[in-house]
This record gives structure tokens, C-alpha cells and sequence, in this order.
């Protein structure tokens, strides 16, 4: 069964999610997304922006548990850092504007 450009649409953010659980770079998933964002522009500027923003995300989320992590965002603006808490870039430029 083929499914349409529009239900592609509407599944893409789960199977760019998916990606993260393929261990290789070559697989029927990411041949298949790329194949269709070649077809189809909408999907294509979907791919992208999703790829770019879930791959900032994962960087985000890996980085914010270490602890050079916290020293440099901690250098940065002392009161955003609270030990144990999720720190993040917009928090950082939020609050070191004010």
C-alpha cells in the first residue's frame, strides 16, 4: 500500500523519530523520506526543518545532563542555573536580557 503525499505529511514527525532508533545511515526509512521530499517540496521543507530542529534537540538533551555543561552555562548567567534542572539556550538569553 503507497500513501499519499498528505498522509506522509501528517506522519512525518513520527518517522523522523523513528530515525533515531536506525542504526545505519543507509536504511528503506531514510531512503524512503528522501525520496519523497525529492517528489514533493512541502515535504521536503518539512524533512528539513524537522531534521534540523530533532537533531538540536537530541545535541540539547545530551549536552544538558554533563557537567561542562552546566559550568559554561552557569558562567553565562549564574541565576538561571538551578542544580538538577534542565537548562536551555532561550532560558539563558531570556533571562541574561532582562
Amino acid at each position: 500500500m503507497r500513501c499519499s503525499d498528505s498522509e506522509l505529511y501528517q506522519y512525518l514527525l513520527q518517522f523522523v523519530q523513528a530515525l533515531k532508533y536506525e542504526s545505519y545511515l543507509e536504511c528503506d526509512l531514510i531512503e524512503f523520506l528522501l525520496q519523497r521530499a525529492i517528489n514533493n517540496q512541502k515535504i521536503g521543507h518539512q524533512l528539513f526543518w524537522l531534521l534540523r530542529y530533532l537533531s538540536l534537540t537530541w545535541l540539547l538533551l545530551s549536552l544538558r545532563t554533563t557537567s561542562q555543561t552546566r559550568a559554561v552555562c552557569a558562567s553565562f548567567c549564574p541565576s538561571v542555573l538551578i542544580i538538577g534542572a534542565p537548562v536551555f539556550p532561550w532560558q539563558i538569553l531570556t533571562n541574561s536580557a532582562a
